[in-house]
């Protein structure tokens, strides 16, 4: 995990790319696991759908966030000078 290029060796004590992903996949673990136990009832609610319907509602979810993100960029201040 220590690999690092020439480029990464200014930036001292920044988190390479495979510790930042595996702390995402943690933190969603941990939450996943905290809305089961605080409200067990949510999940009662996908019980009846099937694998295809949740991927499809997980992929149009990421789209949304996609298409937010980009109309986000597109009317926030331009940062041409930076």
């Amino acid at each position: 995990m220590a690999e690092r290029s020439d480029d990464d060796q200014g930036q001292t004590g920044t988190p390479c790319h495979r510790c930042i992903v595996i702390r995402f996949f943690l933190m969603a673990v941990i939450g996943i696991a905290l809305i089961y136990v605080l409200s067990p009832e949510t999940f009662g609610v996908i019980e009846g759908f099937s694998t295809l319907t949740l991927a499809l509602f997980f992929i149009g979810g990421l789209g949304l966030l996609a298409i937010g993100k980009a109309t986000l960029e597109l009317i926030g201040p331009d940062r041409s000078g930076d």
